[in-house]
């Protein structure tokens, strides 16, 4: 993903686009995995799935553009 594509694909994100999101957990879910299983110690991969750690930090990450531009009818409770 280049540089102009990645700020289109946040622009995107900014504005409430459902799919802007999907692509943005498609793209980088993958790899941010491996960040954290490489980040994760054994005592806490026992306790910590990695995709669970990724899907919170991915819906932080919506959560946090949504409040920002007021999109994405999140439920924060």
């Amino acid at each position: 993903m280049t540089g102009e594509s990645l700020n289109r694909l946040l622009e995107n994100l900014s504005t409430g686009d459902v799919q802007a999101a999907e692509q943005v957990f498609v793209t980088y879910e993958p790899y941010l995995r491996k960040v954290v299983r490489r980040q994760l110690t054994s005592r806490l991969r026992a306790k910590f799935d990695s995709v669970d750690v990724v899907q919170s930090v991915m819906a932080d990450v919506v959560r946090g553009f949504g409040k920002q531009a007021g999109a994405f009818p999140i439920n924060t409770t």
